[in-house]
């Protein structure tokens, strides 16, 4: 675990305080600390003075050995670039170097914690970005003020698709896992998920990769 204080503000009362970031998570070797980011209690500050409490941003990265997965985290950043790991320098680190590690950026924590969510599930970032991307014009038209979908695995109704309004969750819907399946064979039959040099997988990407499948088959 990496971590350093940075100064607060309040944006209530003003008075600057000291808060701990992490710039490294260890998901395996620190499960205290990754079930705070799990609940997003890791990034909620609370002014001692007025009890303001605020999410505090701040680039991050995640990783697990066992799974072998690095995710880094750019809060805000749309056009997140190989550039950007710059920010943590943690692509030189002797522990993940040449050790077949899936590396990925995102631009906010919920989208860490949805990936670490696929992969725990043991499920392709890939093809669920596709699969999200085939419903969101449905989604849409039920929730007209949605603005994100994201996979989880409910503890209650299992594996699901959370519909977002910014925050504010609209609704939990079923997660077709036949459909999934049928997206993968189509899709990635014979494309190994760590052989490729991808470091984005979103929407965006989804949308140009079925652009450029449609115009190779």
């Amino acid at each position: 675990m990496k971590s350093s204080l940075i100064k607060v503000t309040c944006p209530e009362c003003k008075q600057q305080t000291d808060f701990e970031v992490y710039q490294t998570i260890d998901l395996i070797n620190e499960p205290e600390i990754a079930k705070r980011l799990m609940n997003l209690s890791l990034f909620r500050f609370v002014c001692p003075k007025c009890g303001c409490n605020v999410f505090v941003e701040y680039p991050f990265a995640v990783m697990d050995e066992e799974e072998k997965f690095f995710f880094f985290c750019f809060p805000g950043n749309k056009d997140v670039t190989e550039d950007n790991v710059k920010l943590i320098s943690l692509t030189t680190n002797d522990a993940v170097k040449d050790k077949g590690f899936l590396f990925r950026f995102v631009d906010s924590r919920e989208a860490i914690l949805e990936k670490i969510n696929i992969f725990y599930n043991d499920f392709d970032d890939r093809a669920m970005e596709i699969y999200k991307l085939k419903h969101y014009p449905a989604w849409q038209k039920r929730f007209p003020k949605m603005t994100t979908a994201s996979f989880s695995n409910d503890f209650k109704l299992g594996l699901s698709i959370y519909i977002f309004s910014n925050m504010q969750m609209l609704a939990v819907l079923p997660f077709k896992e036949t459909e999934y399946d049928a997206i993968v064979d189509k899709y990635f039959y014979d494309s190994d998920l760590r052989a490729q040099d991808l470091k984005v997988v979103n929407s965006a990407w989804a949308k140009e990769y079925l652009e450029q499948f449609e115009k190779v088959s």
